[in-house]
């Protein structure tokens, strides 16, 4: 969640460079992050908010947690 990263919590690069104890910081260019990791497949809602599915509204941490049923008769 946008939440966890630092840069949605600081208001400026400065800050944040000496919270993490960075002599300089700086961000690479959205526009780049597919050509600066090789190709295009990849997730980049984190960055821009734009999600290929809709986020969960409940992820408690044992939602998927349960028995799955046996199939009668599987072949």
């Amino acid at each position: 969640s946008r939440e966890n990263l630092i840069a949605c919590r600081l208001s400026s690069v400065e800050e944040i460079a000496r919270i993490i104890g960075a002599d300089t910081l700086g961000y690479l260019p959205f526009e780049s992050l597919g050509e600066l990791v090789g190709h295009d497949g990849f997730c980049s809602g984190c960055f821009s908010g734009q999600y290929a599915t809709k986020i969960p509204e409940h992820v408690e941490k044992n939602r998927f947690e349960g028995k799955v049923p046996k199939k009668k008769n599987a072949f």
